[in-house]
């Protein structure tokens, strides 16, 4: 998370973008895109994913499966990528994760690469995600001493070592889009229970411009930096550094 860690928790960073053409997808798109990119990621491969859609038919919603190819181009050390599918782009930054003044640019530059070669007519919605890997020591356990954010039980009744999951969505004031925390428990350690902190921020309006996207781009990192440190207490904080 904030560049000021010498140890940060997170071991992921990605920004998701869908968006809306009225032209067929023209499966072209991904190598021209690559052939701008491949300076900085000369590595590249095909994934094949599944995606999920819902259906509205006169007896109900049904869901829709379909299989779908992605071009994915990889730096050198494969810690960044780029993924290109129909009309969706997905650009991901493994650890180590150099900050927001470094993560911010390669997304406007991949982001760039893709309008050009694809021209779309707006964005449906983005998606920033960070991802984070925390560890509670066992001598010390209680989520309290750690965490402003976690599941609480009965009197008696232990959390810590016991799976679980705990999420909150909200819609801050900015007014930009919705805030989704969760925190997962993990398979308890050696001498530690591993927790997963995981922080998105979702566009709320139905369509952004392409002139825009910087903007959003800088508020939502703001929603989800301010959300990592009010969720994270002092103790806690001083592993990171």
């Amino acid at each position: 998370m904030p560049a000021k860690y010498t140890k940060p928790p997170l071991v992921e960073a990605l920004c998701e973008f869908r968006f809306e053409s009225h032209t067929p997808w023209d499966a072209t798109v991904p190598g021209l895109v690559y052939g701008e990119l491949s300076d900085d990621f000369p590595l590249k491969e095909t994934d094949l994913g599944l995606e999920f859609s819902l259906q509205q038919e006169s007896h109900g919603l049904s869901q829709e499966v379909r299989k779908v190819q992605r071009a994915v181009f990889m730096s050198s050390d494969k810690d960044t990528r780029v993924q290109i599918a129909p009309n969706t782009l997905v650009v991901n930054k493994l650890q180590p994760y150099e900050g927001w003044a470094s993560f911010h640019p390669l997304i406007i530059r991949v982001v760039g690469a893709y309008e050009s070669y694809s021209n779309p007519d707006s964005i449906a919605s983005i998606v920033l995600r960070y991802i984070n890997k925390l560890a509670i020591p066992m001598t010390e356990g209680t989520l309290d001493k750690h965490l402003d954010f976690y599941p609480h039980a009965w009197a008696g009744q232990p959390v810590l070592g016991q799976p679980f999951m705990v999420g909150l969505r909200t819609a801050p004031d900015s007014g930009q889009g919705q805030l989704k925390v969760e925190l997962t428990s993990g398979p308890p350690a050696e001498s530690e229970y591993p927790l997963t902190l995981d922080l998105e921020y979702r566009l709320g309006t139905p369509s952004l411009p392409l002139r825009d996207v910087g903007t959003w781009l800088d508020g939502a990192h703001t929603e989800i930096e301010s959300a990592f440190e009010s969720c994270i207490k002092l103790p806690l904080k001083r592993t990171f550094e």
